[in-house]
Order: structure tokens, then sequence, then C-alpha cells
């Protein structure tokens, strides 16, 4: 079968090749499977789960938890690589607010400043709640 290619403008004014419509009128995809038990008992055993997660509602005290223990987790964690001394606890403690005796200066400065970096997108963008599976995926 031969194909034949024409030019066709999109809508922002693009140009492109586009097949033309006798050939890819011909070209019909007709895939060939059969359902089988095998197949189908796979498929109930993935949507199983997901149909428990879209049930699922997150509350809010639990994704404000999340929220702040990522927070802890990452600051922590990307701040100690570049060689900041405090321990998880001790990063925790600070990103709380309170005093640590044994931590630099610089170090919890350091804490403090990834905590208004990590904060400053929530101020700007608007707030998205994350309440079910449908909104992760």
């Amino acid at each position: 079968m031969t194909q034949r290619w024409i030019m066709s403008c999109g809508r922002m004014g693009t140009t492109g090749l586009q097949l033309s419509t006798d050939v890819s009128q011909k070209m019909r995809f007709a895939p060939q499977f059969e359902i089988t038990n095998s197949i189908t008992a796979e498929l109930t055993r993935i949507e199983r789960p997901r149909g428990f997660l879209d049930a699922a509602k997150l509350s809010e005290d639990w994704i404000d938890g999340m929220q702040k223990r990522a927070l802890v987790l990452e600051a922590h964690y990307t701040r100690h690589i570049e060689g900041t001394q405090p321990t998880l606890e001790q990063s925790e403690r600070i990103l709380a607010g309170q005093k640590v005796r044994g931590a630099r200066p610089d170090d919890a400065q350091e804490l403090r400043n990834y905590k208004k970096a990590f904060l400053r997108p929530h101020q700007i963008l608007p707030a998205v709640a994350v309440t079910s599976c449908d909104t992760l995926l």
C-alpha cells in the first residue's frame, strides 16, 4: 500500500505532516486479542486496590502532618549532604523554632533558610488539597 503525506496547518499556524484521510482510513487500529480468564483475573487484581484507594479520603490533619514530615526530612538530608551537622531530631527541633543546644548557629540558619524557601511556593501558588488518590494520579 502506498502512503501519501500531505502538508497541514495546525491551530497555531504551525506546519506539520499528516497522513491523507484515504490512507489513514485503511490503516485503522484493530488489535487481535482475546479476553481470557487470566486477563480478567489480573485486571480484577489491579482494580481492587485502586477502588479501595479511590474511596479513601485523606484527613486534613494527616495531610498537614505528612507535609511537615516531608519538610523535616527533605531539609535535614538536603542540608546534611551540604555539610550541616545536626541530627534528624535536632533538625526537627530547629525547624519547629526551638533552640537546640550544641547546634552550630550557621547550621540552624541553613535549616531555617531552607524552610523559608520550601514554604514560599505554597504562599505564592494557590493551595491544592490532596483529598483522594485521584489527585495523586
